[in-house]
């Protein structure tokens, strides 16, 4: 279980403060990768782990129990699987049921054994995988855990240092696995694939990926992915047993808080803007840009300078 022997928190109040922590890191001399969310409860949780979790857990295993109780339910849930399959089989079912039609919708086809490529193209388009979203702009991950509605909980960023993720995964894997990995560092192969990811004993690990065939959405966003080795634990286990025996691992995972209000949030979201952050920049298209209007909001103060216009006239 991950706890604060793994990572260190950082409170962040003010923009000042958030671009120094930045600035920071940066000066670390570390590759460090970041995710925003808007609800420090969630947890690091992929959206095959959600999706097991939201079919496999009774209404006895809600909100009414502690949060031990709670963490031991979904614990069971993912060691068992679904209806007698586990989870890692049923990862394989989804993944050939989306080889099987994506030609239906696209051009291009990625090589049958390159899994890392086909699971972000499931990710893009929203299917669950055992892939976790970070990005390498850390102003990219404030917007995502800033952009949605003010909830009672506050937003964080996490922040890891993706090469030393990479040396941990390479120091805990079998020979045999740190050979093929070292000469197919993009996995792009399904036998590196099953060597790392996909062993009948599963090992416990997270280890930054990127296809290298990158979507516009990877583009823009700056993304990268976090692959977890065992899908049958959470997936905060996973990058836990990668900073177990390390040395200071808290200096290279760390949990950003944001305990503001709504003021310092709107003025926040107003520089992200000024930066080009929005829905329309990152995720293109019409979509996007219908979405990015909700953010227009934060310079409603602006709205009165400007000249009044009837309906229907531009």
């Amino acid at each position: 279980m991950l706890d604060e022997r793994h990572f260190k928190s950082k409170t962040i109040r003010s923009w000042s403060g958030l671009t120094r922590f930045f600035e920071h890191l940066a000066g670390t001399g570390a590759q460090w990768i970041f995710r925003g969310q808007e609800n420090n409860e969630w947890g690091l949780q992929t959206t095959l782990e959600r999706a097991i979790l939201d079919f496999g857990l009774s209404e006895s295993s809600g909100s009414k129990r502690s949060k031990e109780d709670q963490d031991k339910a979904r614990r069971r849930v993912l060691a068992k699987g679904l209806d007698g399959c586990n989870v890692a089989k049923i990862e394989r079912r989804l993944l050939r049921e989306f080889k099987r039609r994506y030609h239906h919708f696209a051009q291009y086809i990625p090589d049958a054994g390159n899994v890392p490529e086909w699971l972000a193209l499931m990710r893009h388009y929203g299917a669950p995988t055992r892939l976790l979203d970070f990005s390498y702009s850390p102003y990219v991950a404030t917007f995502f855990a800033l952009e949605k509605e003010r909830t009672s909980k506050e937003p964080e960023v996490w922040a890891i240092d993706s090469d030393w993720a990479d040396k941990r995964v390479r120091s805990v894997l079998p020979k045999g696995a740190q050979v093929r990995l070292r000469n197919d560092p993009l996995v792009k192969t399904e036998a590196t694939f099953r060597a790392v990811f996909g062993r009948s004993e599963p090992i416990r690990l997270v280890l930054p990926v990127n296809p290298y065939r990158l979507n516009e959405r990877l583009v823009i966003q700056q993304g990268i992915f976090l692959c977890p080795g065992d899908v049958a634990v959470p997936f905060v286990d996973n990058l836990a047993a990668i900073c177990e025996g390390a040395t200071s691992p808290q200096e290279r995972v760390i949990r950003v808080r944001f305990p503001i209000d709504l003021e310092t949030r709107r003025d926040m979201l107003s520089r992200l803007y000024r930066m080009n952050m929005n829905r329309a920049t990152l995720f293109p298209g019409l979509d996007g840009f219908a979405q990015s209007l909700r953010g227009y909001l934060v310079f409603a103060r602006l709205f009165r300078k400007s000249r009044d216009f009837a309906y229907g006239r531009s």
